[in-house]
């Protein structure tokens, strides 16, 4: 009955309120279901082309003058995610943009390189990211699964299905060199992850189907403004030579902070689930950016023996631009955690029985599970 009350609970909250697997928990900030800074850049040109376009002449003094429209008015209101940057504009951007003028943390292009890629996106019917990331722990769910420097190599293809959605592959490796530390030159640590992921955008699924979500009453809107992930990853450890399987989805709502919950079930080494929620959000300091994201797990019983609040995660991230199609982004992370829960391993016990004979028994010890962990690193990513 309490398991029973437990998973009611993970899926109520998964009906109101994304992110990958391992490669996820080394510090890489949540994903998000649209590129929010392309929408308003977007939006922001389409009304000034508006503009532009609804001119009329007028007389002024004796001459003839052009006046030009204001064309509909775009106020932001409390659930678009633009209210955040234009009130952290408000109250400190346009003080830092004073301080530092028109100075950017970043490379705008590289001739002849981005200029490459550009084309070859152009005639593509995939899209490709490459990258790896330098870690000084990995730390996946709180669990430490490498205390020592971790190298995470992956490549992921997407396809170019909008505005339906995007399917993609990723495959992610973690290694880390000498496996057991107490061993010198013990054999490598080495772990590899598939993930098979489509990314599903309700609003433009809306508009391809003949509705005109502008037409929604606000509130309607922005209830149905979400992002709905589902897919599987496959964890395989050939140093154990042992895999486990999960079933994964991620609802993101397009607010203020991107809410999200993503609900994850092993259905094959271990029958536990997961359940994740968090925020991210960028900020724009003008010089460079800054994200964060924050979320809270929750596990029942996976790799453990109860179900219980488990971490709290939060970190920083600096994603320094190089070009239109390359990023370095150096990051800090923590991770909390807030309950004991224990896994449980064989030991075999000797003691010496009533006539002095040394009895061997096999009993059953307790690990917890999750600590405190403080980590970073940085990640490097071309994407065309």
């Amino acid at each position: 009955m309490r398991r029973l009350l437990s998973l009611s609970m993970i899926i109520f909250l998964s009906l109101f309120s994304r992110g990958p697997g391992h490669a996820a928990e080394t510090g890489q900030s949540v994903p998000r279901g649209r590129p929010d800074a392309a929408q308003a850049a977007e939006s922001s040109a389409q009304a000034s082309g508006f503009r532009d376009a609804c001119v009329q002449t007028g007389e002024k003094d004796g001459h003839t003058v052009i006046v030009a429209e204001p064309g509909p008015k775009t106020e932001t209101r409390f659930l678009d995610p633009l209210v955040v940057d234009e009130s952290f504009d408000r109250y400190a951007g346009r003080h830092i943009a004073s301080a530092v003028g028109d100075r950017k943390l970043a490379v705008s292009r590289i001739p002849g390189y981005d200029d490459a890629l550009d084309e070859f996106g152009k005639y593509s019917p995939l899209s490709f990211e490459l990258g790896f990331a330098l870690v000084s722990k990995y730390i996946w769910r709180g669990q430490n699964l490498g205390d020592r420097a971790n190298w995470q190599p992956y490549v992921k293809a997407g396809t170019k299905f909008l505005p339906l959605g995007t399917a993609s592959f990723t495959y992610w490796v973690d290694f880390l060199k000498d496996g057991d530390k107490n061993i010198p030159d013990s054999p490598a640590d080495i772990e590899h992850d598939f993930y098979f992921d489509y990314d599903f955008d309700f609003l433009a699924a809306a508009n391809l189907a003949g509705i005109n979500d502008e037409a929604m009453p606000y509130l309607l809107r922005k209830a149905v403004d979400l992002n709905f992930a589902i897919g599987i990853w496959r964890y395989w450890y050939p140093t154990t030579r042992t895999s486990t399987n999960e079933l994964y989805g991620t609802v993101t709502y397009n607010w203020p902070f991107h809410p999200f919950v993503t609900l994850v079930n092993d259905f094959s080494a271990n029958t536990g689930m997961w359940l994740e929620t968090g925020i991210s959000q960028d900020f724009d300091l003008k010089l460079f950016t800054v994200s964060f994201y924050s979320k809270l797990g929750y596990n029942d019983r996976q790799y453990c023996s109860s179900s219980k609040l488990q971490t709290l995660e939060f970190g920083f991230s600096l994603p320094i631009p190089l070009g239109t199609h390359m990023r370095i982004e150096p990051f800090i992370s923590y991770s909390k955690r807030l309950n004991k829960t224990y896994y449980y391993t064989d030991v075999e016990q000797t003691e010496l029985d009533a006539d002095g004979n040394e009895v061997t028994t096999t009993v059953q010890q307790g690990n917890i599970l999750t600590g405190d962990e403080f980590f970073g690193g940085f990640k490097y990513a071309i994407n065309f």
